[in-house]
């Protein structure tokens, strides 16, 4: 009969383990948060979405940075439009004609001197 009495014991505080983990359990559900918790709840996620949106800005930099071409960003116009493409040839015949100038004045230029040297 001893024996029993010492399984019942054991029963029985395992049924009161039980029950308290239960009460606990029911507790934390019930339990309503302060605004205290909210307002640091609000700041982590804040925080972390700040964090998240620098992280981005930074991905793009890297990006935008990337397709930059002989230290010019890539042409990000379509090279079908006309109105663009005639323009671009305007610009490089203006070069163009700038450059011939500048050697024909420069070729000019030696060509006095030698001229001088030769009649000195």
């Amino acid at each position: 009969m001893g024996c029993n009495v010492s399984k019942d014991v054991q029963v029985e505080e395992q049924q009161k383990a039980q029950d308290g983990q239960v009460q606990e359990e029911k507790k934390q559900a019930d339990q309503v948060s302060t605004p205290e918790e909210e307002k640091a709840a609000m700041k982590i996620q804040a925080s972390f979405r700040g964090f998240k949106a620098r992280k981005e800005v930074e991905k793009m930099k890297i990006e935008d940075s990337s397709r930059k071409v002989n230290g010019h960003k890539e042409d990000s116009f379509g090279s079908d439009d006309p109105q663009l493409s005639e323009a671009a040839t305007k610009i490089q015949a203006s070069f163009r004609g700038h450059k011939v100038r500048k050697d024909l004045k420069a070729q000019n230029d030696s060509n006095e001197v030698a001229n001088k040297d030769e009649t000195e």
